[in-house]
This record gives structure tokens, C-alpha cells and sequence, in this order.
């Protein structure tokens, strides 16, 4: 007969810690592309080092990179003035609403592949840009500037696109010399905040900071306000505002959305679920994606 204790004890002696293998870790590219009018490029990392998984991304060369345009392909070339990773096609027009198909391949990895679509231009017309208030800072030496601009954007673009619009300020400031003379000295200001009266329903890129609207839910009339308050020098005066306007495919959109997602991510609110990145690479990671800009600048009245 086996007494309860002295079970325990065999039971003890009879555990083993028992090691899984773990998979091997298998390197994938990670491409980050852009397609625009005048040229396509790429930035080409890998998931780890060839050496040590745990070391950083590397930027990768002597990769096979093409843009397929039709049954076309167009190679892109390294960019040295960029280094290691960068590549670049210059030189071939590529057609609005149209697909095209970037396909990578290096020794070492499987071949990647995505698709993107050059999406229609969007034009900023009638930009306007007043100063709506002015209140004191908590620096004698500065004042908070509220800035109203507004625009026209027409709206014959079929279907849905995804933009970002931002503005800043190009302001004139008055710099006493040790000479008495005095120097006028030029600078550019970005908002602290933005404002917008636009559909507040999809927030904002992470890395640049853009506001995001869809085309398809703009106001009716296309005129589209954007206001943004500024920290700026007493003797500072603003005399010009330029705004941009970035369309850009639906792949960007996700990818940056579910990096913002995946950022504001806590494991400890169980109501949270992890969120994964979006990417349209086949085989690896990354996006792929067209875009268009758009410029107009506007006095300050």
C-alpha cells in the first residue's frame, strides 16, 4: 500500500521538464514601396540579421527588384544616394487607376510580390487663410496663433480615395543685430493641433502625422476647413500658408491604421485584442502602395 505522502514523493521524482524544439526562424523580406507619377522606390529590410535573429533589421542589397506594368517589367536600380536597401525606377510614366506589381527576389529568401494602384490626383483649389485669435502664451516671449484655412476640392473622383492633408506656416520674424541693424529671418511652423471640420471617423497616420479623411465622405459642396493652433515668437508674423494634400492606395491606409492600432495595444485590458499588421506583400511583410501630392499655398489675411 502506497501512503498518500510517500505518493507524492514518487510522483516528484517521476517529473521531468521536458523541452520543446522551437521552429526554426526563417528570415522574411520586408519591402516598404511607394509608386508615384515620376518614379517608383523601395526600402528592402530583413526580419533579422543573417548572423543573430535577435539583432536588428538590416537594410539589404543586390536584391532582383521589378515593377510589372502590363507584361512589362521595369527594373529598379539601387539609390546610392541613399545606401544600402534603397531602390529606385525613374524615367517611366506610370497612368493613373492603374495596377502595377512590384516583384522582389533575393538569394537567401523567398520572392516577394504586391500590388498597388496609382490612385487620381486630387486638387486643392481657392485656398484662403485668416487669423481667427490670438492669446498669450505661458512665455512672455510668445503667443498662441489660431489659423483658419479653407479650400475647394472637387469632387469628380470615382469612387473612395484615402488622403492626408496638412498645412504650416511660413512666418517673417524681425532679428536685432549687435550693430543695431536688424535681419529678417524666414521660418516654417507646424500646427501644435488640428482642428478639422471634416468626418472625424478614421483619426490619424502615426509616423507623419496627417489628418485622414475618405474622398467619398467629404462635405457635399467639397469646401473642406482646417484650422491649427501655433506657438510663434511676439515679434514673429505669419505671411503664408502652405498646405498639402497626399492621396495615396488603400494598402497605406491599413498598414499605418493597424500600426497605430497595434501601438495604443495593452495586454494587461483583456477587452483589447492584440492588434497584427496589415501588410499586402505576398511572403513577406511591409506595403506597397500608390500616391499621389498635391500643393497650394495661400497669403495669410
Amino acid at each position: 500500500m502506497i501512503y498518500p505522502l510517500a505518493l507524492l514523493f514518487l510522483l516528484a521524482a517521476c517529473e521531468k521538464e521536458i523541452q520543446l524544439p522551437k521552429p526554426p526562424f526563417v528570415p522574411q523580406l520586408v519591402a516598404f514601396g511607394s509608386l508615384t507619377p515620376e518614379n517608383a522606390s523601395l526600402v528592402l529590410i530583413s526580419t533579422r540579421s543573417d548572423s543573430d535573429p535577435n539583432l536588428e533589421p538590416v537594410y539589404l542589397d543586390s536584391a532582383q527588384v521589378f515593377i510589372k506594368k502590363n507584361s512589362n517589367l521595369f527594373k529598379l536600380s539601387p539609390d546610392a544616394g541613399k545606401g544600402a536597401g534603397h531602390y529606385i525606377l525613374d524615367g517611366l510614366d506610370f497612368e493613373e487607376n492603374e495596377t502595377y506589381e512590384l516583384q522582389v527576389s533575393r538569394r537567401g529568401f523567398a520572392e516577394i510580390s504586391a500590388q498597388a494602384v496609382l490612385p487620381q490626383k486630387i486638387r486643392m483649389e481657392n485656398l484662403q487663410a485668416q487669423i481667427l485669435q490670438i492669446r498669450p502664451a505661458e512665455s512672455d516671449n510668445q503667443d498662441y496663433y489660431r489659423i483658419e484655412a479653407a479650400m475647394d476640392l472637387p469632387h469628380s473622383i470615382a469612387g473612395e480615395a484615402y488622403a492626408s492633408l496638412y498645412f504650416e506656416i511660413e512666418t517673417e520674424e524681425k532679428i536685432p543685430q549687435q550693430n543695431g541693424d536688424t535681419i529678417l529671418m524666414k521660418s516654417r511652423v507646424s500646427p501644435l493641433q488640428l482642428f478639422p471640420e471634416l468626418p472625424a471617423n478614421l483619426g490619424y497616420l502615426p509616423a507623419v502625422s496627417k489628418l485622414v479623411f475618405k474622398k467619398s465622405e467629404l462635405p457635399e459642396n467639397g469646401k473642406v476647413v482646417i484650422s491649427g493652433e501655433f506657438l510663434l515668437n511676439k515679434n514673429a508674423r505669419p505671411k503664408r500658408i502652405m498646405a498639402q494634400l497626399d492621396v495615396f492606395s488603400e494598402s497605406y491606409f491599413l498598414f499605418a491604421h493597424s500600426l497605430e492600432r497595434q501601438s495604443n495595444y495593452t495586454p494587461d485590458l483583456p477587452i483589447i485584442e492584440a492588434e497584427f499588421i496589415y501588410t499586402n506583400v505576398q511572403n513577406g511583410f511591409g506595403y506597397f502602395s500608390g500616391f499621389q501630392t498635391a500643393h497650394a499655398n495661400a497669403p495669410v489675411e
